[in-house]
């Protein structure tokens, strides 16, 4: 089977099986992978690689993008032109070279035969190409598994042997066994390693190597115990003062901002409660004049619940302007209109308005019923 004819029929196992028989769309889903296997044949034509990728740039459908991408890694492995091919398009196709990358590093244990020079080489150049386009969206996703395989790379050709830490414990364990054989001889001269030393005619070297080190440490000892205090004495003579000076600013500046904000808290708690006092009486002043007004109407208007549909109309209109009234005064204040100052003098204003409209309704009313009483 050629690559049209398998393209073919590609689109028509993950689109078209969407849209005929659910039975038959999955038995053309199980026979798939067998007809895949028997189309590619292995995967060593490596003209699949740039039919495939140019074919990606049209694929909505999630599955037939995976099945693609693992394709793409089998030709990889099985056919170094693949390589060649994908180093050719991969600047005018760095989506679709980025959904490739990220599936080789998510799937390597299975697709890390393609990890030759040759590989290595070709995501060493697209890593170059990554670093230097970072104006571009799509260099992200390669730039990142990019940098994710070539450290798999990088560890692969690591040693298979621990040579730096056994090396490290024979260093450790032939100090160890110095020093005890230096305990149970009572000095070094009369130890195993000192009379190894005098056979081969090193130890006066090794002796005197060991002496020198020592005299080194203790003349660098006595030398950083004199000059050390100097040098802090100095430092702190000339950067002592500016530090001292940031840190008695910092804690003014922290006092400060102390004392204010709890004179600010205070002012603020007063002003609400002097607003919340004012709103309160003026509340109890307009609900009294609407019982006052409601229960006038009951008495003189005994039969105005017939006609309760009429005034009620009126009463949800009185309500609906004392709501807009109320959220205009509330976006004022959000929005920085008015200051602390005013917020009482506003709400006492738009409850006088308030209690005004209140009683213009209320009159309103009575002219309404008077009319109906009259007919």
């Amino acid at each position: 089977m050629d690559l049209n004819n398998f393209c073919t029929l590609q689109d028509t196992v993950f689109q078209v099986s969407t849209q005929i028989n659910k039975e038959f769309g999955k038995q053309l889903r199980d026979a798939y992978p067998r007809l895949k296997v028997i189309s590619l044949a292995g995967c060593k034509n490596h003209e699949i690689f740039p039919t495939l990728m140019e074919k990606m740039k049209h694929m909505s459908v999630a599955e037939q993008v995976d099945d693609c991408l693992d394709i793409l890694s089998q030709c990889l492995v099985a056919t170094p032109a693949a390589k060649v091919h994908w180093h050719k398009l991969y600047t005018s196709h760095l989506t679709q070279s980025g959904l490739l990358l990220q599936h080789l590093n998510r799937n390597w244990n299975q697709f890390k035969a393609a990890a030759t020079p040759d590989f290595e080489e070709t995501l060493q150049a697209f890593q170059d190409y990554n670093i230097s386009a970072t104006h571009k969206e799509e260099v992200v996703l390669c730039r990142e598994e990019c940098g994710a395989i070539l450290s798999k790379l990088s560890k692969g050709r690591g040693a298979w042997f621990p040579w730096k830490t056994l090396s490290f414990f024979l260093l450790v364990g032939t100090a160890a066994i110095i020093n005890l054989d230096v305990q149970k001889n009572g000095e070094f001269g009369r130890s195993h390693t000192g009379h190894f030393l005098k056979d081969i005619g090193q130890y006066n070297r090794v002796v005197g190597a060991y002496a020198q080190g020592n005299q080194l440490c203790l003349q660098g000892y006595q030398w950083s115990e004199k000059n050390i205090p100097v040098y802090y004495s100095q430092a702190r003579k000339v950067v002592g003062p500016t530090l001292d000076t940031v840190v008695d600013n910092t804690k003014a500046a922290g006092a400060f901002m102390q004392v204010k904000g709890g004179e600010a808290y205070v002012k603020l708690s007063e002003m609400s409660g002097d607003v919340y006092s004012t709103m309160q009486v003026k509340g109890g002043e307009v609900s009294v004049k609407l019982r006052e007004g409601f229960t006038f109407l009951q008495e003189q208007y005994p039969g105005v619940k017939k006609n309760a549909d009429v005034y009620l109309r009126s009463v949800q209109e009185l309500l609906r302007e004392l709501s807009t009234r109320v959220v205009a005064g509330c976006q004022d204040l959000a929005a920085g209109k008015v200051d602390w100052n005013a917020v009482k003098v506003g709400l006492v204003k738009k409850l006088e308005e308030t209690q005004g409209a209140v009683v213009k309704g209320i009159h309103w009313a009575r002219q309404q019923i008077d009319q109906l009483v009259k007919q």
